[in-house]
C-alpha cells in the first residue's frame, strides 16, 4: 500500500518540475548547505499557492515554489534520489517551506 501511494504522489509531478527541482538543487547546494522549496499550507490563504520556478541567471538567481499539497510528493521523489527534506521554520516561528540537503 505505501508503494502505491508513493506512486500516486510521484505522479502529481510533471517531469517539467521535477527538472527545473534538479537544477534548482544543484545551483543551490553547490553554494550552500542545503535549500528551501518555499510553500506552505498559509500560503495558499494568500493566494500564492502556486508553482513559481524562476531561473534568471543573469542575476545568478532561482526560485521555486511548489503548493503546500505538492511536498509529499517531492519529499518521496527526493529521498528516493538520496537527499534528506524537512519542514523550514523560519526564525519568526512561521513554516516557510521544505528544506533539502545532501
Amino acid at each position: 500500500m505505501t508503494n502505491e501511494i508513493k506512486q500516486a504522489r510521484a505522479q502529481m509531478l510533471t517531469e517539467e518540475q521535477k527538472n527545473f527541482i534538479q537544477k534548482f538543487l544543484k545551483h543551490g547546494l553547490i553554494r550552500k548547505d542545503f535549500v528551501i522549496i518555499e510553500g506552505a499550507r498559509h500560503f495558499s490563504t494568500h493566494g500564492s499557492d502556486k508553482w513559481i520556478l524562476r531561473d534568471e541567471p543573469d542575476h545568478n538567481f532561482m526560485q521555486c515554489r511548489a503548493p503546500y499539497h505538492c511536498h509529499p510528493a517531492i519529499s518521496d521523489w527526493l529521498r528516493s534520489l538520496g537527499f534528506h527534506t524537512a519542514r523550514y521554520v523560519n526564525h519568526f516561528g512561521v513554516d516557510y517551506g521544505m528544506k533539502v540537503w545532501l
